[in-house]
């Protein structure tokens, strides 16, 4: 009975740690998750930032990104958000969506900038994309984004 006891008592505390030391990955995963958007026909292959560690670190120490491919960063809470482009060598254009999933502002950002672009209003996403994209396709404020799934 003591042995059993005893095996109990150096077990719970093992699960428990374990428990919380797979929350904390599972939180500040480095792991790239893709998705599929469209806004009009443009067809966009997104890297996602859902969590703190992705979103600080976001498109950092790329040296290019394809065309149609960009980075969308999913927040917890709708608010007024900010980008900048500290440590990043790529011109970037940003768009800041709403939590119906509508773009509301559209920003370009310059190489290694770190003065804050913010959202107009409260947004809960942003998308970046290769500087002038969002303008080459006719891409405005209002329009909506598919395939966002959070």
């Amino acid at each position: 009975m003591k042995n059993a006891i005893r095996l109990i008592l150096i077990l719970i505390p093992s699960i428990i740690m374990s428990t919380i030391t797979f929350s904390n990955e599972k939180n500040n995963s480095t792991s790239k998750l893709i998705t599929s958007l469209s806004i009009n026909e443009y067809k966009i292959i997104a890297e996602v930032a859902d969590n703190e560690k992705l979103r600080t670190s976001g498109l950092m120490f790329r040296r290019s990104i394809k065309p149609n491919q960009g980075m969308l960063f999913i927040y917890e809470y709708s608010k007024f958000h900010c980008m900048w482009m500290k440590n990043t060598q790529i011109p970037l254009s940003v768009a800041f969506i709403d939590k119906d999933h509508r773009i509301i502002n559209i920003i370009k950002m310059k190489p290694y900038d770190e003065t804050p672009h913010c959202s107009a209003h409260p947004s809960k996403y942003a998308l970046e994309m290769n500087s002038g994209w969002f303008k080459k396709n006719k891409i405005t404020p209002g329009q909506k984004v598919y395939g966002i799934n959070n």
